[in-house]
C-alpha cells in the first residue's frame, strides 16, 4: 500500500491510500480530488496538468514533448503512480468558486405546508449552485456554488454517460452526491442553523445529471432513439445524498432524454409556463447556452423544445488557453480605433480566456479583418497583446461548431412552428454563460440569428430560480409535473432543417 499526499501550499490536506501501479487520473477520480480533464481521460485535450513528485512512471513520447523537463508538471491521464507521491492541489474539493448563480423569477407566492428550511440545487454539467431558504417566509438565507466534481470523467454529458456505462456509475453518483451534501452542510454552518431544521430539497438538472445522481442506468441516453427510462417529477431519495431521513428530496420533471428538469425549471423562471399553462402572449424563445444547448419556444399554446450538443467550448474546455470564468480570465474584448482592448476578471494578469472572452474575441477579430467568414485566421494563431494567451485556429473551429449548433437549434424550432425571428417578442437567455455574454458580440459572430440581440433578456440561472419556485410553492411543483403534456419535442439529430441550418451557421458573421 502506498500514499498520495495532497498539499495546498505547505500544508498537507489529505492522504490517499492506494495500491500501485495506478493511473493518476483514475486515482484522483476515486478520491474526489479535482483535476481538469475535459476529454474524460481519452488523451485528447492535454489539459489535465498536475504538479506532482515521487515514484512515477517515466513520460512517454507524447508527454515528453508536452512537458518541460524538471518542471514537476505531468499529465494525469498519461502517467502512472508507482509508489508514494505528493500532489500540489490546484483547488480543494470543498473550495467554493465564483460562479454566476443569481437569477430572476416572475412574481410568485410562497405556498407550502412546511416549517423549517429548504434548499434548491441546480446540478449543471460544469457547476453546481445551491440556495438556502426559509420555507415559511420565502426569504433566501444564503447561496453558494462549486464546480461539478464529475469533470474528471469528461467535460460533457456524453463523456459521463459513457463513463457510467464503463463501470464508473457508483463513483459518478458518489462524487456529485458528496458535492451537493457538502454545499448544503456549508450553507447551514455559515448561517448557524441546525441540520435538523432542513425539511425539503429540490434538485434540478438535465436528465443525465439526475440519472447519474441516482445511479440509474445511462445506456438508454447513449444512442438513438435517445430515450429516458426515468423522467422524475417525483419525491425520490438518491442513495448518494448524505441527508437525514426526515428531509424530502424532490426531482422536477424532465421532458425527454436531452430536455431535462433544468429546462422545466428554467421555463418556469422565464415565464414560458405559468399557472399550469403555456404563456399565452406573443411568442417567447428561451435558450440556455452552455455545454448542452437547450432551447424552448412558447407559441400558440404549445411549448416546442429541443436540445443540441454545443460541446464545452463556451465553458473554456477544449480551448488551448481556455479556462472557467475565474480571476485572470479574459472576459471582454473589443477592437477600438485600430487596437485590441480587453479586460480580465478581477483585473488579474491574463492567464487564459473564458467563454464570453472567446465570443468577444471572435467578434473583435472579425471587426479587425483578421478572422474571415469561413473561420480562417489570417496570419495564424492570434495572441492577445502583452500576454501569453493565444486563440488558435483549432479554437476558432471549436467555437464554430458550438455556435452553429445553438443557432441552428433556434432557427429549427422557429421553422418547425412556422415562425420567424421577427415573430418572437423576447429572447429569454438563461444560464451563467448567457447572463455574461454580450448579445451584440453573439449576434456579430452568428451565435444569435440577426435581430435577436435587441430582443435578448437575460434571467441568470433560470434553472436554479425555477427550482426555488418548485421548492417554495406546492401548486407550481404539481403543475410542473404535467409540463410534458404541453411540450412538442423536436429531435435534431435526424432533422433535415437542422442539418441545413447547421451548415449555414458555420459561417462567421450576422
Amino acid at each position: 500500500m502506498s500514499t498520495l499526499t495532497v498539499r495546498e501550499g505547505n500544508a498537507a490536506v489529505r492522504s490517499i491510500m492506494f495500491t500501485p501501479p495506478i493511473r493518476l487520473l483514475d486515482l484522483l477520480r476515486g478520491s474526489g480530488t479535482p483535476v481538469h480533464a475535459p476529454c474524460g481521460g481519452m488523451m485528447r485535450c492535454n489539459q489535465c496538468t498536475v504538479a506532482i513528485s515521487g515514484k512515477l512512471s517515466e513520460p512517454d513520447a507524447v508527454e515528453s514533448e508536452l512537458i518541460q523537463p524538471g518542471s514537476g508538471i505531468r499529465y494525469a491521464c498519461r502517467m502512472t503512480v508507482l509508489g508514494d507521491a505528493t500532489l500540489l492541489a490546484k483547488n480543494s474539493p470543498d473550495q467554493l468558486v465564483p460562479i454566476q448563480i443569481e437569477g430572476v423569477t416572475p412574481a410568485f407566492t410562497v405556498s407550502n405546508s412546511l416549517i423549517g428550511l429548504g434548499v434548491a440545487v441546480d446540478i449543471g454539467t460544469t457547476t453546481v449552485a445551491a440556495y438556502l431558504y426559509d420555507m415559511v417566509s420565502g426569504e433566501r438565507l444564503a447561496a453558494s456554488s462549486a464546480l461539478n466534481p464529475q469533470a474528471p470523467y469528461g467535460a460533457d454529458v456524453i463523456s459521463r454517460v459513457q463513463a457510467s456505462m464503463d463501470g464508473h456509475a457508483a463513483a459518478l453518483a458518489e462524487s456529485i452526491g458528496r458535492c451537493v451534501s457538502g454545499l448544503i452542510a456549508a450553507l447551514l454552518r455559515a448561517n448557524e442553523r441546525d441540520p435538523a431544521e432542513l425539511r425539503r430539497l429540490a434538485l434540478t438538472g438535465n436528465t443525465a445529471m439526475l440519472t447519474l445522481l441516482c445511479g440509474l442506468p445511462t445506456k438508454p441516453l447513449s444512442a438513438m432513439p435517445f430515450v429516458a427510462e426515468h423522467l422524475f417529477g417525483e419525491f425520490r431519495r438518491p442513495d448518494s445524498l448524505r441527508l437525514p431521513d426526515t428531509v424530502e428530496v424532490y426531482l422536477p420533471r424532465c421532458v425527454g432524454a436531452y430536455v431535462g428538469a433544468d429546462i422545466t425549471t428554467a421555463m418556469l423562471a422565464g415565464g414560458l409556463f405559468v399557472n399550469g399553462r403555456v404563456h399565452g402572449g406573443a411568442p417567447l424563445l428561451m435558450v440556455d447556452i452552455g455545454t448542452n444547448g437547450e432551447i424552448a419556444l412558447a407559441a400558440n399554446g404549445v411549448l416546442t423544445c429541443c436540445a443540441t450538443a454545443a460541446g464545452p467550448a463556451f465553458e473554456g474546455a477544449g480551448i488551448s488557453c481556455g479556462m472557467l470564468a475565474e480571476p485572470g480570465a479574459i472576459d471582454r474584448v473589443d477592437w477600438i480605433d485600430g487596437a485590441f482592448r480587453f479586460s480580465t476578471i478581477g483585473g488579474a494578469p491574463a492567464r487564459g480566456v473564458c467563454g464570453t472572452g472567446l465570443v468577444d474575441a471572435a467578434a473583435a477579430l472579425l471587426d479587425a479583418g483578421i478572422l474571415d467568414e469561413s473561420g480562417y485566421l489570417d496570419g495564424g494563431d492570434f495572441t492577445f497583446p502583452g500576454t501569453d494567451v493565444t486563440v488558435t485556429q483549432k479554437d476558432v473551429r471549436a467555437l464554430q461548431l458550438a455556435k452553429a449548433a445553438i443557432r441552428a437549434g433556434m432557427l429549427t424550432l422557429l421553422g418547425e412552428t412556422g415562425l420567424t425571428v421577427g415573430d418572437v417578442d423576447t429572447l429569454v437567455v438563461a444560464g451563467g454563460f448567457g447572463s455574461k455574454i454580450r448579445a451584440d458580440s453573439a449576434e456579430r459572430i452568428g451565435l444569435l440569428p440577426k435581430g435577436f440581440a435587441a430582443k435578448a433578456r437575460a434571467i441568470g440561472n433560470g434553472a436554479g430560480m425555477g427550482a426555488v419556485m418548485v421548492l417554495l410553492n406546492d401548486d407550481i411543483r404539481v403543475q410542473s409535473e404535467h409540463i410534458d403534456c404541453a411540450v412538442r419535442l423536436i429531435e435534431l439529430s435526424s432533422n433535415p432543417m437542422f442539418m441545413d441550418e447547421y451548415v449555414e451557421g458555420m459561417v462567421f458573421g450576422e
